[in-house]
């Protein structure tokens, strides 16, 4: 179950916390960031999946002039909570992106953690994104 979403520097969302209930309804005025409430969580779906990378400048909050988007989730599966967050940097000269932080949190305990990775690196399974990582993960 979805617990928590977190999302900064995401279309009109700055430094936003939304706690979900079992059951929720969205209602709002057209505009008031429904559907972006929905993209910034299907495009976190694809960005874990590994497809091609939906976050891109046209994805940062127009007003603000930030180098840094972050998305973040929690959730509860089989009573342990399972926290994800990516940062994605923006470089304001060249336009260019970069991963800046990829964490994978459960229980509160630190499972995998990645900085930085070359845009280049943002497509492909995301055991590509997060190679070279295994020693981070508990041995059994």
């Amino acid at each position: 179950m979805l617990t928590r979403i977190y999302i900064d520097n995401f279309r009109s969302f700055v430094n936003f916390e939304y706690r979900p209930e079992k059951k929720q309804l969205l209602l709002g005025a057209n505009g008031s960031g429904k559907s972006s409430l929905l993209d910034a969580i299907r495009y976190l779906k694809q960005f874990v999946q590994g497809d091609e990378n939906p976050f891109t400048q046209s994805t940062r909050t127009r007003w603000q002039d930030k180098p840094l988007q972050v998305v973040e989730i929690e959730t509860l599966l089989d009573r342990q909570t399972y926290e994800y967050r990516v940062e994605i940097r923006f470089a304001l000269e060249t336009k260019q992106m970069s991963v800046n932080l990829e964490r994978l949190k459960v229980a509160g305990k630190p499972v995998i953690r990645v900085a930085p990775i070359a845009t280049e690196q943002l497509t492909g399974p995301p055991f590509r994104r997060m190679a070279g990582l295994c020693p981070l993960l508990p041995h059994r």
